[in-house]
């Protein structure tokens, strides 16, 4: 007889092995089998299991303090990190606030962003413009700028949402009929983006972009020059 668990599992239609060890790209569960880990890599242990110097990390900063409150403290940790990753971040005097999440991160972003322009004096400035086919996050906020309607018709009636426009996918080209060549793509996206943006001028934020990612958008290559910034930001 299964043993009855009080967690809520994510697919609650099938069983889920009780992982016990994880070493480089593998993961054991109790019954001995071992598992390629295909699904926690690219989100979280991208590095792999039991890495010892991520270990070692872990246990020095636990054992010296394991958490403050951001609004009262720094850490050694933090500020070291933060000078670490200046150097490589392209703009003079970076500043980074941290999160504990993508969806965290992506709803901050769109936070500051709305908070920006009210300090300017802009509080009409509303509108964030997202693809379809994106992902975002699954919290409210990067719901509503996510564009994959699977994970947001459920709750579509409960967020603000935000406007959409179709990927420069030329596989499965987003128009009827289809445009070829790609570049011809291209250029019907960038109309219907520049009239968008013409459309919305006064209620958009300031661009919130991110790089290119594989998996989810980042595997459909734009036509033409490629992918390039540049619309002004208010």
């Amino acid at each position: 007889m299964a043993r009855h668990s009080h967690v809520i599992y994510r697919h609650m239609a099938h069983p889920h092995p009780l992982a016990v060890r994880g070493e480089g790209v593998y993961l054991w569960d109790a019954e001995g089998r071992r598992y390629i880990d295909g699904s926690g890599g690219a989100a979280v242990v991208n590095i792999g299991h039991g890495v010892e110097e991520v270990v070692q990390a872990m246990t020095e900063q636990a054992a010296d303090v394991a958490y403050v409150h951001g609004t009262m403290f720094t850490t050694a940790a933090l500020e070291t990190h933060s000078e670490q990753l200046a150097v490589l971040v392209p703009m003079p005097d970076p500043r980074f606030f941290y999160m504990t999440s993508g969806s965290e991160a992506v709803e901050t972003a769109i936070k500051f962003a709305r908070q920006l322009q009210v300090a300017r004096g802009e509080p009409a400035r509303e509108v964030i413009i997202s693809r379809w086919g994106s992902y975002h996050g699954a919290t409210m906020g990067a719901l509503a700028v996510t564009g994959k309607p699977k994970m947001r018709i459920l709750f579509a009636p409960l967020f603000r949402d935000q406007p959409h426009l179709p990927p420069p996918y030329c596989y499965r080209c987003p128009f009827e009929p289809p445009l070829s060549p790609p570049p011809t793509l291209g250029g019907k996206l960038q109309r219907l983006r520049n009239s968008k943006l013409e459309t919305q001028n006064s209620k958009l934020t300031p661009r919130l972009q991110s790089g290119l990612r594989a998996g989810v958008g980042g595997g459909d290559p734009p036509p033409g020059a490629g992918w390039r910034p540049s619309s002004p930001s208010r």
